[in-house]
C-alpha cells in the first residue's frame, strides 16, 4: 500500500463506552474492534441488526471482550434515532465516545421517512440529530468527545441552500459532497458551541478506503476502483486516523483530521458563516411586513410555546386575537403580557378544551354569535406522546385532540369563515406523522397503545385532513385549473388550508416523554428551536402573500416541504374523514 501512515497507541479504555454509527462493516467495523480490544464497551449501531450480530459476534471473539452490544439505529428514520436514544439513555450508565461513522456514497436519488434527500439525510442530518440526543449524557460523561466521518472530497461541495434536498436537481457526487461538507462546518459550529463543557468535536478524513460504500458507484467506476486498488486503503488502515482523533489527549477541538494529523480543510469548511447558516436551518425567524388590521384570528392553544407566540407576532401585526385555551388562568396572563408587548389591546381570552365536544361546541356557538368575522384559524393546540387516556367523549386523548377537536371546531366555524373570504386554516402537524399510520380499524388504540404510534397518527392526520380540506374548498377564489392548453378560472370559496411541521421545539409538549429525553431536550437547547422559532412557519402560512395561490400544501421552515408518502393518499383522506364525520356525529360534504 502505497498510502497511509500506521498509527499505533497503547492508550486503555477500560470502563469507558463507545458508540459506533455503521459499526457492522468497514471503517466503522475496525474502529469498534480497536476500541473493544483496548477494553471499551462497545455499541454498534447499526441499521442492520442481522449484519450488526455477526460483526459483534467476531469482535468479541477477536478481542476477548464481553462488551461488545449491536443496536438498531436506522439513521434515515428519525422516529428509530429517537427509539435508540431512548434505549441508550436506559441502559448506559455514559457515553464517552460517539463516532458518527455511517454512511452513504453517490446513491440513486431517494429521501428518507422523513423526506430528506438520502445522502444528505443519512450522512449529516441523521447524525445531527442523534448528537442532539445524545448530547446530555455525553456532557454528564465528559471529559467526551464526538468524531464525525467527513472526507477530502468535501472539498468539491458547496451548500446549496437553496436546494438542500436536491428537488430541482440531483446529481449523486454533488449531493455525496454537499454531505461531507456539513460534516465538517457541523463540526466546527459544534466545538464553539461545547466550548467550556468538557466535550470536543473532531472531523475526519479516513482517505480513500476500499468499502461498502462503493456499491452504488456505477459498475465502470467499481472496476477502476478495484483496479487501483493497490493505492486505496483497507478499512484497517482508514480506520487509523478515527482512533487518532478518539485517543489522542489534548486535541484542539473542532478541527479537521486527515493520515492521523492535523489538515487543511477547504475554504467552504472554513465557512463559519454557512457553518451556522447550516446550523439555523433547524430553526430561523421569519420577517414580513405584511398587516392584518381589521383582521380576526383565532389561535388554540395560544397561553404558551409556539400558539403564544403566533400570537405575539399577530398582535403586533395589527389583528384581533382570540386566544382560545383550556386553562383560562394561564390564558390571561398570556393576554397581559402579549398587550404589554405589542401594545395591541385587541386580544381576548375564550374557553376550549378540545378534548370536549361539549366545550367545542359552545366556543363554536359563541364565536359565530358574537365575532363578525374570523380570517385565520391556525389549529396550534396538541398534546404529545401521552399515557393512554380518553377525551370526554370516549376518544383516544391524542387522536382526540390533535384531530377530531379541530376537525370539529373547523366544521363549526366554517360558514363565518367562509363569508370572510379570503381566509385561511392552518394546521400544525410534524415531521412524527412519519411515526405513525392511520388505523381505521382501532382509530382509538384499544386493542393496543403506543404513544409514539398513537401521536404519529394524530400529526398524519392533521396532514391527509388539510389535503381533504382544501380540495374540498376548491383552493381561492383565483384557484386555476388547466384543462388541455387553456387556463381557466374556478370558482373556489376564498378559504385556503395549509398544515406544517413547526420544528423541534421546546415547549410543554414535551412534558410526557420519558426523563431521559426531557433531559436532553432541556439541556441541550442549542439544537432545538425557541418557541419563537418554531411559530415562524405557523405565522409564514397565515400572512404570506404568495400562499393565495396555494391550498392543501404542507410547510417546514417557512417553505414547501416534502411529506410522507402516507401523507399523499387521497383515498386515506377520504377515508379518514368519512370517519372523522362519523366519529363526531356531524355531516360535512
Amino acid at each position: 500500500n502505497l498510502i497511509g501512515k500506521k498509527w499505533s497507541s497503547d492508550v486503555r479504555l477500560d470502563g469507558k463506552t463507545a458508540i459506533v454509527t455503521g459499526a457492522n462493516t468497514g471503517i466503522g467495523k475496525e474502529t469498534a474492534r480497536d476500541l473493544a480490544k483496548r477494553g471499551a464497551r462497545v455499541i454498534l449501531a447499526c441499521r442492520d441488526v442481522r449484519k450488526a450480530k455477526e460483526a459483534a459476534r467476531e469482535i468479541a471473539e477477536d478481542s476477548g471482550s464481553a462488551g461488545v452490544v449491536p443496536c438498531k439505529l436506522d439513521l434515515a428514520d428519525t422516529k428509530s434515532i429517537c427509539e435508540f436514544a431512548e434505549h441508550i439513555f436506559n441502559t448506559e450508565k455514559a457515553v464517552h465516545f460517539l463516532i458518527n461513522n455511517a454512511g452513504v456514497a453517490i446513491c440513486p436519488y431517494s429521501t428518507t421517512a422523513d423526506g430528506y434527500e438520502t445522502q444528505f439525510g443519512v450522512n449529516h442530518l441523521g447524525h445531527f440529530f442523534l448528537t442532539f440526543l445524545l448530547m446530555d449524557m455525553l456532557k454528564q460523561s465528559a471529559p467526551s468527545r464526538v468524531i464525525n466521518l467527513s472526507s477530502f472530497v468535501h472539498s468539491m461541495g458547496r451548500i446549496d441552500f437553496e436546494d438542500l434536498n436536491s428537488e430541482r436537481s440531483y446529481h449523486p457526487v454533488k449531493a455525496y459532497v454537499q454531505s461531507k461538507l456539513a460534516n465538517v462546518l457541523f463540526t466546527r459550529e459544534l466545538a464553539r458551541r461545547l466550548e467550556g463543557t468538557g466535550v470536543s468535536v473532531y472531523a475526519v478524513d479516513p482517505g480513500a478506503v476500499h468499502t461498502e460504500m462503493i456499491r452504488h458507484m456505477k459498475s465502470s467506476l467499481q472496476i477502476l476502483v478495484n483496479a487501483f486498488s493497490f493505492l486505496i486503503k483497507t478499512p484497517v488502515e482508514g480506520a487509523f486516523t478515527t482512533l487518532y482523533c478518539t485517543l489522542t489527549p489534548d486535541l484542539e477541538s473542532g478541527g479537521y483530521y486527515s493520515e492521523c494529523a492535523p489538515a487543511k480543510c477547504s475554504r467552504a469548511a472554513s465557512d463559519d458563516l454557512a457553518a451556522r447558516r447550516l446550523w439555523a436551518l433547524l430553526g430561523g425567524r421569519w420577517s414580513s411586513a405584511a398587516r392584518l388590521d381589521d383582521k380576526t384570528v383565532i389561535i388554540t392553544g395560544a397561553n404558551t410555546g409556539i400558539g403564544k407566540e403566533t400570537a405575539r407576532d399577530l398582535a403586533h401585526r395589527g389583528a384581533r386575537l382570540i386566544l382560545a385555551c383550556r386553562d383560562a388562568e394561564k390564558a390571561e396572563a398570556a393576554k397581559k403580557e402579549i398587550t404589554e408587548d405589542s401594545g395591541n389591546q385587541n386580544v381576548v381570552v375564550m374557553k376550549l378544551d378540545l378534548s370536549d365536544t361539549k366545550s367545542i361546541r359552545d366556543f363554536a356557538e359563541l364565536i359565530n354569535k358574537e365575532e363578525k368575522q374570523i380570517n385565520i384559524l391556525i389549529n396550534n393546540a396538541g398534546i404529545m406522546m401521552c399515557p393512554y387516556s380518553k377525551t370526554a367523549d370516549g376518544f383516544e386523548m391524542q387522536f382526540g385532540v390533535n384531530h377530531l377537536g379541530h376537525f370539529l371546531l373547523t366544521y363549526l366555524l366554517m360558514d363565518l369563515i367562509k363569508r370572510s373570504a379570503p381566509a385561511r386554516i392552518v394546521n400544525v402537524s410534524s415531521t412524527a406523522h412519519t411515526w405513525g399510520a392511520i388505523n381505521l380499524d382501532d382509530i382509538n388504540s384499544e386493542k393496543s397503545y403506543d404513544a409514539k404510534k398513537a401521536y404519529g397518527q394524530s400529526k398524519l392526520a392533521n396532514i391527509l385532513y388539510t389535503r381533504s380540506l382544501a380540495k374540498r374548498l376548491e383552493g381561492t377564489s383565483r384557484f386555476t385549473a388547466l384543462i388541455g392548453v387553456r387556463s381557466v378560472t374556478a370558482p373556489g370559496t376564498g378559504v385556503t388550508a395549509y398544515s406544517l411541521h413547526p420544528g423541534v421545539v421546546q415547549s410543554e409538549l414535551w412534558r410526557h416523554l420519558s426523563t431521559p429525553l426531557q433531559l436532553a431536550v432541556k439541556v441541550f437547547s442549542p439544537f432545538t428551536k425557541t418557541a419563537v422559532q418554531g411559530a415562524q412557519t405557523s405565522i409564514y402560512c397565515a400572512v404570506e402573500p404568495e400562499l393565495e395561490k396555494e391550498s392543501g400544501g404542507y410547510y417546514s421552515d417557512c417553505a414547501p416541504a416534502s411529506c410522507a408518502r402516507s401523507a399523499r393518499d387521497d383515498e386515506m383522506a377520504q377515508n379518514l374523514w368519512d370517519l372523522s364525520c362519523q366519529m363526531l356525529g356531524i355531516a360535512w360534504d
